[in-house]
C-alpha cells in the first residue's frame, strides 16, 4: 500500500486494544510522529505522554514482537488502506463527534465516505414487516442519491446493505471487529466484496485482526451515528442493540427516525418508545427526504404495463402487505395453476416479489 511512512507506525500501534481514539491523539501530540513514539524508550511514555507504567509496559512489549514493516506488508497484500484523523479523505461529519475513531481501517471507496449518508440498523432476528420495510426505505433512499450507512450484521443491517446495492446505490458498512475477522467466514468474505465491487466501502477502526467483544459493537453504532445525518430505527425490543445508536444520534446531534409497528409486537416497543421521546415517525422514505432537505424523486412514476387482462386483475388485488398465494387465487378468481404462471411472469418482469411461504407483495 502507497501510505506516509508514518502509517506503518500507526498500524503496529493498533495491534494494543489498550490504544483508542484519546491515547492515539495523545502519542501523536506527544511524540509528533507515530515513528518517534515506535523508537522511545518506554519511560517517555510515562513522562511524555502520561500514559500509566502497566500500559507503557505493554507497548514496549509490543515492539519486541510487531514488525510495522511486516504490518504495512500485510494490509497491502489485502487491499486494506487507512487513514488518519489528519487524513484528506477523513470525513468532517464523523471528525465532530466525541471519541472520533482516529485510524480508519477500510476496503473500498473511501470518496464515499463524506456523502449524505442515512444509518438504517434493527434487530438481527427481524419480522417480515420490518425486512420488508427496511428493504423499501434503503432501496428508495438509495435511489434519491444518499448512502445508506449500516453494520453488516445479521438482519436488518444486512436488508439495508443489499437493498442499496440492489438499485446500484452507494452504502458504507462500519464493522465492530478487524476487516480480516469480520471476512474469516465465507458468508461475510463474499458480502464484503460484493459492496466493495459495486463502490461501497466496508471499514473498522479496529486493527484488521481484532476480534469483536461485547464493547465492539457498541462502539461502532457511535461511528453509525457519527457519519450519519439521521438514523432511522427500523425496529428495536426494550433492550435493542439498535436504541444505543439511537441514544448516540441524539448525542451527536441527528435526526432520529422510527418506523411504527403492531402494539402486540415486542419487536416494536423500543421505536414505539422513541416516538413517544420525540423521534420522527416514519411512513415513507419521504418523510427522511423530506426532513433532510434532501431532493424528493418524483413519484409519478408510469404504471407496470400488463400482457393481459388477468395479470392486470393479478396485480390489482397486491399490495405491500404480504398475502398468499391461496387468498390472492380467491380474491383475483383464477386457478392456483394459472395463477402461478402469471406470478412467476410479474417477478421476472420486477412487478411483484415471491417472498417464500407461498407469500406475494408488490415491488
Amino acid at each position: 500500500m502507497d501510505a506516509p511512512e508514518d502509517y506503518k507506525y500507526c498500524v503496529a500501534f493498533s495491534r494494543l486494544p489498550d490504544i483508542g481514539p484519546a491515547r492515539f491523539r495523545k502519542i501523536k501530540s506527544s511524540f509528533g510522529t507515530f515513528e518517534n513514539a515506535w523508537k522511545a524508550p518506554e519511560n517517555d511514555f510515562i513522562k511524555k505522554a502520561g500514559f500509566e507504567e502497566p500500559l507503557a509496559r505493554k507497548i514496549s512489549s509490543l515492539r519486541e514482537t510487531v514488525s510495522p514493516e511486516e504490518e504495512l506488508e500485510s494490509l497491502g497484500k489485502h487491499n486494506i488502506e487507512l487513514i488518519t484523523a489528519e487524513h484528506e479523505l477523513y470525513p468532517k461529519q464523523l471528525s465532530e463527534i466525541a471519541s472520533a475513531p482516529y485510524v480508519l481501517f477500510y476496503v473500498g471507496n473511501a470518496d464515499i465516505l463524506s456523502s449524505k449518508q442515512v444509518g438504517i440498523v434493527g434487530p438481527r432476528a427481524p419480522s417480515q414487516y420490518g425486512k420488508l420495510a427496511a428493504e423499501k426505505i434503503a432501496a428508495d433512499i438509495a435511489r434519491a442519491g444518499l448512502t445508506v450507512t449500516s453494520g453488516m450484521a445479521h438482519g436488518i443491517d444486512s436488508i439495508a446493505h443489499r437493498s442499496a446495492l440492489s438499485c446500484h446505490g452507494k452504502t458504507v458498512a462500519v464493522l465492530g471487529a478487524g476487516i480480516f475477522e469480520a471476512s474469516g467466514g465465507i458468508s461475510s468474505k463474499r458480502f464484503i466484496d460484493e459492496i466493495v465491487a459495486h463502490d461501497g466501502i466496508v471499514i473498522s477502526e479496529y486493527h484488521p485482526v481484532s476480534k469483536a467483544t461485547k464493547f465492539t459493537f457498541p462502539a461502532r453504532n457511535r461511528i453509525i451515528s457519527g457519519l450519519s445525518s439521521g438514523i432511522l430505527i427500523v425496529e428495536a425490543g426494550k433492550k435493542s442493540g439498535a436504541l444505543i445508536t439511537a441514544r448516540y444520534a441524539i448525542e451527536h446531534n441527528r435526526d432520529v427516525f422510527a418506523i411504527p409497528g403492531s402494539i402486540f409486537s415486542e419487536k416494536s416497543v423500543g421505536t414505539h418508545s422513541l416516538i413517544k421521546q420525540g423521534a420522527q415517525l416514519v411512513s415513507s422514505s419521504q418523510d427522511i427526504l423530506e426532513a433532510l432537505n434532501f431532493i424528493v424523486p418524483n413519484e409519478n412514476t408510469p404504471s407496470p404495463s400488463f400482457e393481459n387482462e388477468i395479470e392486470k386483475v393479478i396485480y390489482s388485488r397486491l399490495s405491500f402487505e404480504p398475502i398468499h398465494i391461496d387468498a390472492l387465487a380467491r380474491l383475483s378468481k383464477v386457478n392456483i395453476s394459472e395463477l402461478s404462471s402469471h406470478l412467476s411472469l410479474l417477478e421476472l418482469r420486477g412487478f411483484i416479489k415471491n417472498i417464500g411461504g407461498g407469500m406475494i407483495i408488490k415491488k
